[in-house]
């Protein structure tokens, strides 16, 4: 009787502690990387903008891995499904040998020209900057949070809205 009472108590203990632990834990992500609205304004670019197309789209680098170039939204499956170059890579790059060896250290260098919310850049200072680079379209999928569309609305002779549907929008450079 009392070693089943001990692992009866100990059994307790465990799953209360796991049960506060996951509430705790950042584990829930309920935002889909990919929706359908997604799916539709990938199939709208793979028909409707040109082959050559470089696509700039939310990434993000963990502050200890700053070589980690990763996407916050369903832009990483540009290349995918609208087959088109993307800036941000379809899978985490850092683990495949890359044909180009600067490729993500020209994805690093693409996130201090980026229309971020809450920028100090002059808008036609951030074009300028993504033209340099190549980018001629940007793309904010349904989970997209840190581009700010406002920005991109407001100068219309800078962006051009090319696309919009749902929470997925794609604009392209003037």
């Amino acid at each position: 009787w009392p070693l089943l009472a001990g692992g009866l108590i100990g059994a307790l203990t465990l799953v209360g502690g796991l049960a506060s632990g996951l509430h705790l834990a950042p584990l829930h992500d309920f935002k889909l990387y990919i929706t359908r609205g997604d799916v539709e304004a990938m199939t709208w670019m793979r028909e409707h903008i040109p082959r050559d197309s470089y696509v700039l789209a939310e990434p993000f680098a963990f502050p200890w891995s700053p070589d980690s170039v990763l996407g916050t939204d369903a832009g990483l499956w540009v290349p995918l499904v609208a087959g088109v170059r993307s800036s941000v890579p379809p899978m985490t790059a850092y683990n495949e040998r890359l044909a180009d060896p600067n490729y993500l250290k020209d994805e690093r260098d693409l996130m201090g020209v980026e229309p971020l919310v809450g920028t100090n850049q002059p808008p036609d200072a951030i074009r300028q900057g993504l033209k340099a680079e190549g980018i001629t379209h940007i793309y904010i999928g349904g989970r997209g949070e840190y581009f700010d569309k406002q920005m991109l609305l407001s100068n219309p002779e800078l962006f051009t809205l090319l696309y919009h549907k749902d929470a997925t929008w794609v604009f392209a450079l003037n």
